[in-house]
């Protein structure tokens, strides 16, 4: 069981409350929406709100229940939300920002939850991506000024060369390290692998992960 805080507002300044985690959750489990994520909650056999109190009830015992809820997928969306497959902009968030504006592959406009008190930084009013482009057009867009950051990954030739053109982390080209989950799967329709569950593990257990990394 979970407890929502009180007090809590949509962007638009409607209350939220644990029928609008429900509402996610039963959006991502049902056949209609084809979500890719059910996946991660198919464990999932009953979601129950009732005022502030939400309540999930599993099949099987999961640890990482609290981890799947903090997935986009669980994100709370208002009552009366629709299910369709082909996707719905949603333009309330609970946040420190919501989607204020977007025009599909070209314009993203984030605007500032007025209603968010949490710790997640909200320093800035508003955030306009551009979405697409030229790479060279958008980094002279950088370059003069005409835009903040470029936040996309580079090829590596280019990268080297706006490295020996700026340095690294000295004011105009940043390094920013972050978490990547990668993942190596085995073909268990293949005969080697098939009802072979002994070599699926002996392969697991064989695997170098740290060497991979590297």
């Amino acid at each position: 069981m979970f407890t929502v805080r009180k007090g809590l507002r949509f962007s638009d300044g409607s209350p939220l409350t644990a029928a609008d985690f429900a509402l996610a959750l039963r959006r991502v489990l049902n056949p209609a929406m084809q979500s890719e994520g059910a996946f991660l909650f198919s464990d999932v056999r009953q979601v129950r709100a009732s005022g502030r109190q939400l309540r999930i009830r599993l099949g099987t015992p999961g640890g990482d229940l609290a981890t799947r809820l903090a997935t986009p997928l669980a994100c709370p969306v208002p009552l009366g939300f629709p299910v369709d497959p082909a996707g719905v902009d949603l333009m309330v968030g609970s946040g420190p920002y919501y989607i204020a504006r977007h025009v599909p592959n070209k314009l993203l406009v984030l605007g500032r939850n007025r209603y968010y008190r949490g710790a997640r930084p909200h320093r800035v009013d508003r955030v306009v991506a551009s979405i697409g482009g030229d790479l060279d057009d958008d980094i002279r867009a950088v370059e003069n000024g005409d835009a903040d950051v470029l936040g996309i990954e580079i090829p590596r030739d280019v990268r080297d060369d706006l490295a020996q053109r700026y340095g690294v982390n000295k004011g105009q080209f940043f390094r920013v390290r972050g978490t990547y989950t990668g993942a190596l799967v085995l073909n268990t329709s293949r005969p080697l692998f098939q009802n072979n569950v002994g070599l699926r593990k002996a392969v697991n257990l064989a695997v170098d992960r740290a060497e991979i990394v590297r």
